[in-house]
Formats: structure tokens, sequence, C-alpha cells
């Protein structure tokens, strides 16, 4: 068994790439019998380059979605404590008749600035 070449060549066309591939098939197998040919498309050769890049690019999105979602659950949770911590606050209150500030806003405040007379 001899050496084993390889010779790449590029045909640039305007006509679709399948319409050529039985003609440089015959010109190659008339100049070498042993010679296989392979075609690829210039897209098919870009996307198989890029395909590790995108693969990357939907992993970081991934993460970047569920960091999101883990934040989101985050504060959430945050102000769920913090409004049943308050939750006796706001039955007093209630029970006042709000008479400073009206629950749902005392909410939303700082206990220190929702005691204060407006």
């Amino acid at each position: 068994m001899g050496p084993v070449s390889e010779t790449i060549g590029e045909v640039w066309t305007r006509s679709p790439a399948n319409s050529l591939r039985k003609p440089i098939e015959e010109l190659v197998g008339h100049l070498d019998d042993q010679s296989t040919v392979d075609f690829h498309s210039f897209d098919a050769l870009i996307d198989a380059n890029l395909l590790y890049e995108r693969l990357l690019t939907a992993l970081s999105a991934a993460f970047g979605l569920i960091g999101l979602f883990l934040s989101a659950t985050g504060v959430y949770g945050l102000s769920s404590y913090s409004v049943k911590r308050r939750i006796p606050e706001f039955g007093i209150r209630m029970a006042l008749f709000a008479v400073f500030v009206p629950a749902r806003r005392a909410a939303r405040l700082n206990p220190i600035v929702a005691l204060r007379c407006e």
C-alpha cells in the first residue's frame, strides 16, 4: 500500500452545488480510479464550525435563566418573610382602624417610618 495523499479542491458556482456533483465525480474518476469525492456546502462548513459556540451560548442562556429564577424566588421569599413577621403589627393597625398608615401601605414601608403621622 502506497502513501495516502489528500487533495482538497474548491468549486465556486452560482448554480446549485448538487448540479455539479456528477460531472466532478466523473472528472476525478478519469484521473484516478481509487479517488473519492466528498461534497460540502459552504453553509454546512460554517454551521459545523459554529456548533460549539452556539451550544455554549445556549448553555450560558440556560444558566442565566436559572439564576434569574433563583433570584426572583429569593426576593419573593424575603418579602414574604418580612410580611409574615409583621402580621401582628398589621392586626394591631386594623384593630386601631389604621389611624396612621393603611396596612397595605405599611407592608411596603419601614416600621419606624410607618409609625409617623402624616
